[in-house]
């Protein structure tokens, strides 16, 4: 386990350090800095302990590059905090940015997992809880420059709301079939929440696309509910 921990917090340290020196002046990154350190090495000390619990002993290709994910956004978020004492006039496209790369990174870490069989239970919780940490950035990020969005929050609480749901209700607990439509909400739901963190974007824009993306993950969760229902009820 503490193999494992020393080889996460060199990569989580190194690479947030320099994400944060491109985004920010160096006068201002001393308070910003010491608040990334310690949600990273709080971060890669929860990380080593699930692996450990799941017997792992070592970090293959896949959970690297979905702990670099993990690394970056947590950066983005020690920058969303303070983002009020920031002053550069292309945070906003670093922002987007560095989502775009969390974005893609989503995609190649499943990609290696299967082409390497590297797939592993552990692998496929870190990844989706990862995933939804990065919808709670994103809006936390949007809602913090327009707090009229503040129902955009009910999207990274869905997954947690299904999850509560099938403890109480035994109708829920069947496991859902391979969905395309599901895979493709998604994609476009955090596509539509990383350019909605642009400020170039008027506010009636991202007010639009924000309706949008709650509207189709509503409806997608309600066709699952219904699905299941209908299974269990039949």
């Amino acid at each position: 386990m503490i193999s494992i921990l020393l080889k996460l917090l060199s990569l989580s340290i190194i690479t947030s350090t320099v994400i944060i020196s491109i985004m920010i002046d160096v006068e201002i990154s001393r308070e910003i800095i010491t608040y990334n350190i310690f949600l990273q090495i709080f971060s890669a000390c929860l990380v080593s302990m699930s692996m450990y619990k799941f017997n792992l002993r070592n970090v293959n290709i896949a959970n690297y590059i979905t702990y670099s994910r993990l690394v970056i956004m947590i950066t983005l978020l020690v920058l969303v905090i303070f983002k009020d004492d920031i002053y550069n006039i292309y945070y906003s496209l670093y922002f987007t940015f560095f989502s775009f790369l969390v974005f893609i990174m989503d995609w190649l870490d499943g990609y290696v997992a299967r082409k390497y069989r590297q797939i592993t239970e552990f692998g496929f919780l870190f990844d989706q809880e990862v995933d939804n940490l990065f919808l709670f950035i994103l809006v936390l990020s949007i809602t913090i420059s327009n707090n009229e969005l503040y129902f955009l929050w009910i999207i990274p609480l869905f997954r947690y709301i299904f999850l509560l749901m099938k403890q109480i209700f035994v109708w829920m607990r069947s496991e859902l079939y391979e969905s395309f439509r599901r895979k493709f909400i998604c994609v476009v739901t955090t596509f539509t929440l990383i350019i909605c963190n642009l400020e170039i974007l008027s506010f009636f824009l991202i007010e639009l696309l924000s309706i949008i993306s709650v509207s189709i993950i509503v409806l997608s969760f309600m066709k699952d509910i219904l699905w299941l229902y209908r299974r269990n009820n039949a």
